[in-house]
């Protein structure tokens, strides 16, 4: 969507937290037990069915599939401009101020119109506020109809002022300050901002000229229907938001898993109430780090980021964490790009292997100083299953970077086999056509274009015809089809009856594919688009998809791509074909699946091993003394493949040896 926001988070936690004290609850069809360590009573193990899970696919990848994976890790997602898409694309001659306008010199009581983001319905209102307090570095305004208390809206200020404000600067630097605004005070909006508890706004950041709808200040919005001036939660999520306003101006297109992470960690180092999202994971460990949902509830996708960016905060302090707020790579590869300066020795991989551990391990006797935290003691993490009694024979499906925690115990030595799939779905397709497709790369503040020269001289009509598979986070993300005829200086998009004008965010341009492709799930559909007002003369022709600054979906795809009146017919097999990708990967369906699969051993002394795997993703490992010097066996499993949103799929079997 448009903004980073920190979700409601209350209600759902109210009932985790009746949950924990119980041990054992369904909330949403889904049954939990917690993470029972030496000591604990066993609880109810809920476990997929054989038809939950498919059968591992267990082969070499092929060439396509290799070089996919290879292609991943040097994808490079251009940021979007929105500047320049607005002139590009919205036909927009946009002149930018010649200076920076003088703050405005406000005084108490004066009012404003401001507009205010409804992600409910998807659309924007106007309304006024009144400014009711300022300090050094923020106005406070509040809606009118909405009272609060003076004294409360005092310590909260102060509490920006004097902590947070600081605090946020010299954890990750500054905002854009004087800003858009020429005016070193952010302004915070507090009144009615539906459901969100806080948000801050990128748009706000351009001028109206370039978004409609932009207050053109650097701004952040805080419900009162939430929560209220005075406490420290409502403390927490102003600093959670300053964060975001932080990160905006240092590095825009930042992955919104990493970016809501330090906005939770923001208000840990603030002292602040987080609303218990770290909760919401430990119920939830099979909740992927490296994706963020479109979902009401992401009470635990804040709880994962928020637990691994303080992870890596503890691991490697404040330095490290300034490092990667400017890193200008984006996730997993921002945290690699950092970690070769602070920790070359030590890989991503490990870093999240040890951090699952660390969920598991933390305030246990004798565990190693990365298999913990300095500043929380963890409750209870959720279990996958607990076995007493073998041989066992069980399948299982994990998301990336996310963990299935599974307990061994019982009297006797034992052999554990593991079989992975060696494969993964990259966007959860299949190619149209042969080996290949084009796909661009999903990510924030993206702008992917694939563009080629065509010669059209000497043709009365043409058609562009091309398979697309998309999905894309509807009424936020946009995917445009255009062409130009003067070499690349302007641009005309293209309509058929699969584009929409509809623009009910202020994100699109024009005509555009936005939502899933075919239905209700993202199926192939052949696009068919009119090229004859441009017959007769060469042309450049462009595939573009352009995303908003928070959370993002598989994206889209092309196939088979052709102008049949030319005779030109391309399968996306034989290299690029003369497209020119900015942003785009031509790549197979499915890339190599990676595992982590660790055994934490607990005892007479605690021990924690890595299962060395094969290029088939299986392996074994002998467990001696269960019962005896080893009291508890902790099988920690984990996917590790870059990109996708698609599950790793496992199978498990322990037997006794004799």
């Amino acid at each position: 969507m448009t903004a980073n926001r920190r979700k409601l988070l209350w209600i759902s936690l109210a009932l985790i937290a009746s949950c924990c004290l119980v041990g054992v609850c369904g909330l949403s069809g889904l049954a939990w037990v917690y993470g029972l360590r030496p000591g604990f009573e066993p609880g109810v193990a809920v476990l997929p069915t054989e038809r939950d899970v498919p059968t591992p696919v267990v082969r070499e990848p092929t060439n396509p599939e290799q070089e996919t994976l290879l292609a991943l890790a040097g994808a490079d997602l251009p940021q979007r401009d929105l500047l320049e898409l607005n002139e590009r694309l919205g036909g927009q001659s946009i002149r930018l101020p010649a200076a920076t306008p003088a703050p405005r010199g406000y005084r108490l009581g004066d009012r404003e119109t401001f507009w205010v983001h409804d992600t409910l319905a998807t659309s924007y209102f106007r309304t006024t506020a009144v400014l009711r307090y300022e300090t050094e570095h923020a106005y406070w305004w509040v809606e009118e109809g909405y009272e609060v208390n003076a004294g409360a809206l005092e310590r909260s200020a102060r509490a920006f002022e004097d902590n947070t404000y600081p605090t946020n600067h010299r954890a990750f630097g500054s905002e854009w300050s004087p800003g858009i605004d020429g005016d070193p005070h952010v302004y915070i909006f507090l009144g009615n901002v539906p459901g969100v508890g806080g948000l801050f706004s990128g748009p706000d950041e351009y001028p109206a000229t370039v978004r409609q709808r932009s207050n053109e200040h650097e701004m952040f919005y805080i419900s009162l229907d939430n929560s209220l001036p005075g406490n420290a939660y409502f403390d927490g999520v102003l600093a959670h938001e300053h964060q975001h306003m932080i990160h905006w101006f240092h590095d825009r297109n930042e992955d919104t898993w990493v970016n809501e992470g330090l906005s939770e960690l923001a208000a840990h180092l603030g002292g602040y109430d987080l609303g218990g999202s770290d909760y919401a994971y430990l119920s939830m460990p099979d909740t992927q780090l490296t994706t963020w949902p479109d979902l009401e509830d992401s009470s635990p996708n804040y709880g994962a980021s928020y637990l691994f960016l303080l992870y890596f905060y503890e691991q490697y302090g404040e330095g490290a964490i300034r490092r990667l707020v400017s890193e200008p790579a984006n996730g997993m590869d921002g945290f690699e790009a950092v970690l070769a300066e602070v920790d070359p020795a030590r890989s991503v991989e490990d870093l999240v292997a040890d951090w699952l551990v660390a969920n598991y391990l933390d305030d246990i006797a004798g565990a190693a100083e990365e298999h913990g935290y300095d500043s929380l003691s963890l409750d209870q993490i959720a279990l996958s299953a607990r076995h007493q009694s073998y041989p066992i024979d069980q399948a299982g499906a994990v998301k990336q970077y996310a963990a299935d925690y599974i307990v061994l115990e019982g009297q006797g030595d034992l052999l554990v086999e593991f079989e992975g799939s060696s494969l993964v779905s990259l966007v959860g397709n299949e190619t149209h056509s042969g080996s290949y497709q084009w796909w661009a790369v999903r990510g924030d503040e993206g702008n992917a274009t694939l563009t080629r020269a065509f010669d059209l001289s000497g043709l009365e009509e043409a058609t562009l015809q091309a398979w697309t598979w998309y999905d894309l986070e509807v009424d936020y993300d946009y995917a445009y089809v255009s062409v130009s005829d003067d070499g690349g200086e302007t641009w005309t998009l293209l309509e058929n009856e699969h584009t929409t004008t509809l623009d009910p965010s202020d994100s699109s341009f024009g005509p555009a594919l936005t939502g899933l492709s075919g239905g209700r799930s993202a199926e192939w559909v052949q696009q068919s688009f009119d090229l004859a007002p441009f017959a007769g003369r060469p042309v450049l022709v462009r595939f573009e998809v352009v995303t908003d600054d928070s959370v993002n979906h598989p994206g889209l795809a092309l196939d088979d791509i052709s102008i049949p009146e030319l005779g030109y017919a391309d399968d996306v097999e034989a290299g690029d074909g003369g497209w020119q990708a900015a942003g785009w990967l031509r790549v197979a369906d499915h890339i190599p699946q990676d595992f982590a699969v660790q055994v934490i051993l607990l005892g007479d002394e605690l021990r924690v091993e890595r299962l060395a795997l094969d290029e088939q993703m299986t392996g074994t490992l002998r467990l001696e003394g269960m019962g005896n010097d080893v009291e508890q066996a902790v099988l920690v499993i984990a996917g590790l493949a870059p990109m996708t949103t698609e599950p790793a799929v496992y199978r498990y079997r322990v037997s006794p040896i004799p």
